[in-house]
């Protein structure tokens, strides 16, 4: 993936507007969550597409109803160096009570 986004994709907004498509057809979470890992490993090794794919991810993850995958993106993102993500983490699980 690393060597072809490239040449798919010469402007980030566009690439973005793909991820947009390609991640609502998705039918399958495990699928929907293998394409934000393939997007964030290749954000951290070209700095071209970071910014555009980490407003991509934010706004993902602000669309997934499923706490495990919200809680995956999110990670994610924190990798590509956003610290703000690790807040959201607790954000995310501070209604939770240990039994």
């Amino acid at each position: 993936m690393m060597q072809t986004w490239p040449r798919i994709f010469t402007d980030p907004a566009a690439a973005v507007q793909w991820l947009d498509e390609t991640y609502f057809k998705l039918s399958s979470p495990m699928a929907r969550e293998n394409l934000v890992y393939a997007v964030g490993e290749v954000a951290k090794l070209n700095g071209a597409i970071h910014p555009a794919v980490t407003v991509w991810l934010w706004r993902v993850q602000e669309q997934e109803p499923d706490p495990d995958y919200c809680f995956d993106q999110l990670i994610t993102i924190y990798e590509l160096g956003e610290a703000k993500a690790l807040e959201e983490i607790d954000g995310l699980y501070s209604g939770i009570t240990s039994p």
